[in-house]
């Protein structure tokens, strides 16, 4: 696909990141808003079955800011009504006791969370209190690489996150944003991990959207690609199907692109290498407890670990081709 000299992606923060956008409601829903108020074109982010974390709310900020001829307004809503949020990465950490993590809730039902909450505490302090009903998915079910995780998963996928729950609200969120947005003219929409099958089977006949990317999608169904009527780009990375990918890609019946990284996991993008960071560090940090008691025996262990996600080099490289190509593929087609 065609580079455009317009469309650069902003430097990308490994650590740390302050989002740039604010959180409106929309439709009942928590829904981050990022870019300028005047931009014509907008882009619906679906995010995916572990909501909203700092690299997804980075990519929303880079496809907002990163064409210097095309600005859009980037919505990223929540997917149930009553949604809550903990504030936001740049601003006060947790304040109240009901505004906790279900990963936090999960650490104060163990015994070791005198060691766990600590940790869990700076990691997820920005994340959502509460997912798909309440039932997020776990973590650990990541990569489904047994029957009972599989099983788990491909049952989460039929019930709290099913997508016909929301294929219904899109129509809505569109027609409220647009009311409080009136110069919004066009809409295209990126989705992640389980939002982009949303995206596939959301750009079908009769779509409002003028483009359509589905980022490390998830169940990936050769059929759902005749009905496609708009461009369309899918960005696999090394733990999708390839032979669902190559006959979904030769079932398209409209432009489309598939551009593969084949050296990131699933997730890459969005919230996947944030939480395998927090395992990370919630191992680390049981593991230092150990050594502190070791130390006071008398005895010296050192403890190195790589921290993993955007602070790793060729995760960052591969982060910021995938959302300059984004931008290239929208500039194109909207």
């Amino acid at each position: 696909m065609q580079s455009h000299a317009c469309c650069t992606v902003p430097p990308v923060v490994s650590k740390g990141y302050q989002v740039k956008g604010k959180h409106v409601t929309i439709d009942g829903m928590k829904t981050y808003v990022t870019g300028s108020s005047s931009a014509t074109s907008a882009l619906l982010v679906v995010y995916d079955i572990f909501g909203f974390f700092p690299q997804t709310y980075q990519g929303c900020d880079i496809l907002a800011e990163g064409d210097k001829e095309k600005k859009y307004q980037v919505f990223m809503p929540g997917v149930r009504d009553g949604w809550a949020m903990n504030e936001m990465p740049s601003q006060t950490a947790l304040s109240r006791s009901e505004d906790i993590s279900y990963a936090q809730k999960r650490a104060r039902r163990s015994v070791a969370s005198c060691w766990l909450l600590p940790v869990l505490d700076y990691q997820t302090g920005w994340g959502t209190t509460d997912f798909f009903d309440g039932k997020p998915a776990d973590i650990s079910w990541y990569p489904p690489d047994t029957k009972e995780k599989g099983e788990k998963l491909g049952q989460f996928f039929q019930t709290a996150a099913a997508p016909p729950k929301t294929l219904e609200r899109i129509p809505k969120v569109l027609k409220e944003a647009q009311s409080q947005n009136s110069n919004i003219k066009d809409w295209g929409i990126v989705g992640f991990c389980w939002g982009g099958k949303i995206v596939n089977l959301v750009s079908q006949s009769g779509t409002p959207f003028k483009a359509a990317a589905a980022c490390h999608p998830a169940m990936i169904d050769p059929a759902d690609a005749p009905g496609v009527t708009i461009p369309y780009a899918m960005l696999p990375s090394k733990d999708e199907d390839k032979e669902a990918v190559e006959k979904w890609e030769k079932g398209l019946k409209v432009k489309g692109v598939v551009e593969w990284f084949p050296d990131q996991l699933h997730g890459f993008m969005a919230a996947r290498y944030v939480l395998m960071h927090v395992l990370t560090r919630t191992v680390v940090s049981l593991l230092k407890c150990l050594a502190r008691a070791i130390r006071m025996m008398m005895c010296r262990i050192l403890i190195e670990v790589d921290s993993g996600d955007l602070e790793d080099a060729n995760v960052k490289k591969e982060y910021e081709r995938a959302y300059g190509f984004l931008l290239n593929f929208f500039h194109t087609h909207m």
